[in-house]
């Protein structure tokens, strides 16, 4: 299983890039100041860090499969809940961090919603 198999990886990633090539493009456009180095540094180091978090994380979820694999009986059971809770709690970590960077997963309350085409509703009827 790869760091990108589960999708959310790879959106990482390509965030990662994408903050990394704002970074060095914008300045390079505006007047760059020793803050903006500084700034860009650092989004580099928590890229990276992000990076290798999420492949330790894959490798303890490995890890974890491995063991499920290889066990029979009431371990298999016990190991497969091992990898249940492992993979809610990344999922909650990565909503939680998602959050945190303003990317909700649903639509706020207040925000319009899409209209169903005009007719639609007629498939709904009953005869």
């Amino acid at each position: 299983m790869s760091p990108t198999s589960n999708g959310w990886g790879k959106s990482v990633g390509i965030g990662c890039l994408f903050a990394i090539v704002l970074g060095t493009v914008l300045p390079a456009q505006t007047k760059s100041t020793p803050t903006d180095g500084r700034r860009q540094m650092g989004m580099m180091a928590d890229c990276q860090k992000m990076m290798a978090d999420m492949k330790a994380g894959q490798e303890k979820l490995d890890d974890l499969i491995a063991k499920m694999n290889a066990a029979t009986g009431q371990q298999k059971v016990d190991q497969m809940a091992a990898v249940l809770t492992e993979l809610v709690a990344r999922q909650k970590a990565m909503h939680a961090h998602m959050t945190m960077m303003g990317h909700e997963s649903a639509p706020l309350p207040d925000a319009p919603r899409e209209q169903p085409p005009a007719g639609h509703d007629q498939h709904h009827e009953r005869e």
